[in-house]
């Protein structure tokens, strides 16, 4: 089961993704699951993360109105961790 305290950097690295291909929603949902699951866990993201999560964040952001993140936002962190795995692979 240690493999269950990556799922979070996992579901972040998937979000960078949707970022960079231009996909907010998406992103932002699997940003607010990981986030959910790091404080379930009560794991903090690494210090070498950082820099790369809040320029993801901040471009994220930039893409969209608060009405359009709020709404991906609580999206994915109501999302159960299965269900957040299932709709990241689903891309």
């Amino acid at each position: 089961m240690h493999y269950v305290q990556h799922m979070a950097d996992g579901l972040e690295g998937l979000a960078s993704i949707a970022v960079s291909v231009q996909d907010p929603l998406r992103a932002v949902r699997l940003f607010g699951a990981a986030h959910v699951h790091r404080e379930s866990i009560a794991m903090t993201r690494p210090y070498h993360q950082a820099a790369d999560y809040e320029r993801s964040i901040a471009l994220t952001r930039s893409q969209l109105d608060d009405a359009a993140w709020d709404a991906a936002w609580a999206a994915g962190c109501a999302m159960p961790l299965e269900q957040a795995v299932e709709y990241a692979l689903a891309a």
